[in-house]
């Protein structure tokens, strides 16, 4: 969505690429939302093309994930390595499983429960697959030279959304809190066939991309300029903290992945979210 005349080796130098670091802070005066359930954020409205936050909507915080496309011919820059310590390398990624850029989103209810949002683009398919969001309270970064390595630790009252696709269509899903040793299942949700994409306490839908895409250059593995197609869907997931949790918690970062693909973004100060709520908005 908005390009950038930096190399992921050159922001690991810099030790500035991490995953997204979104701090949660329960606990802090903000500005409620307007509803008590839990409906499709309009990221049209918070968001400007380029990933800019232009309106937080009477929420506490948004912030914007870049990721590059690669269709199976681009290569891609962030793409996931299965192993027993989960690396991320240059690759290519299958169409499936690409990911395109991402949104999250944050917001209280009237009775001051947290309302937090989830979204990323893709390409249509019909393939089976799944994307996950998780959701962590230590800093989970990369680190090294490529391939780089995931550093960081899962805590109790992690939360992992994976959202399964069948036959590429949007199937349901789970809602799951990390207990100490395995995540455990607390709710799984049915896919949202109508257009108003809300739930009481969860929700999972899909659509269109929000906002009109922003074309940026895409390389092969030799290095000559490829031309890929924008993505054409987008899925979202919502979840009430207090709800899904029993508690309040502060989570520090964000993955989102496929079996293929994983977002990697920015770093944001530990307190960043608290200060802009206690502001009340985004500095």
């Amino acid at each position: 969505m908005k390009a950038r005349e930096r190399t992921l080796e050159a922001d690991m130098k810099q030790g500035l690429l991490v995953i997204l670091a979104v701090v949660v802070v329960s606990g802090v005066a903000g500005v409620a939302a307007a509803q008590d359930t839990l409906s499709r954020p309009d990221w049209s409205a918070i968001f400007s093309p380029d990933g800019k936050v232009v309106d937080l909507k009477g929420g506490l915080d948004a912030f914007f994930l870049e990721d590059k496309v690669s269709d199976g011919v681009g290569l891609d820059m962030s793409a996931i390595a299965p192993a027993e310590k989960p690396t991320v390398d240059n690759a290519l990624v299958d169409a499936a499983n690409d990911l395109a850029n991402g949104y999250v989103y944050a917001a209280k209810d009237p009775s001051g429960d947290l309302q937090i949002y989830a979204g990323v683009e893709r390409f249509d398919s019909t393939t089976d697959t799944y994307v996950e969001f998780e959701f962590y309270q230590d800093l989970v970064q990369v680190q090294g030279g490529a391939p780089w390595l995931i550093h960081g630790d899962r805590r109790k009252n992690d939360v992992l959304v994976r959202v399964d696709f069948v036959g590429g269509q949007l199937s349901s899903a789970t809602f799951k809190r990390w207990d100490d040793s395995a995540y455990e299942t607390v709710a799984t949700v049915a896919a949202d066939g109508g257009s108003e994409c809300s739930g009481t306490d969860y929700l999972v839908c899909s659509g269109q991309p929000p906002l009109p895409p922003i074309s940026d250059e895409v390389w092969d593995a030799a290095g000559t300029p490829v031309t890929v197609p924008e993505p054409n869907s987008f899925v979202e997931i919502g979840f009430k903290v207090s709800v899904l949790l029993g508690s309040k918690v502060e989570f520090t970062s964000l993955q989102v992945r496929t079996p293929q693909d994983i977002i990697l973004d920015g770093f944001r100060h530990l307190g960043h979210w608290a200060q802009g709520a206690e502001r009340g908005g985004r500095r």
